[in-house]
């Protein structure tokens, strides 16, 4: 796999998981 590739998916699920989880709310649901 291309490094960038890789990089750019690590980044592209840590937005989601961002905006998914926004900050300061990182209360058990």
């Amino acid at each position: 796999m291309d490094v960038k590739e890789a990089v750019r998916k690590q980044l592209d699920g840590t937005w989601r998981y961002l905006i998914d989880h926004p900050a300061g709310d990182d209360t058990p649901r």
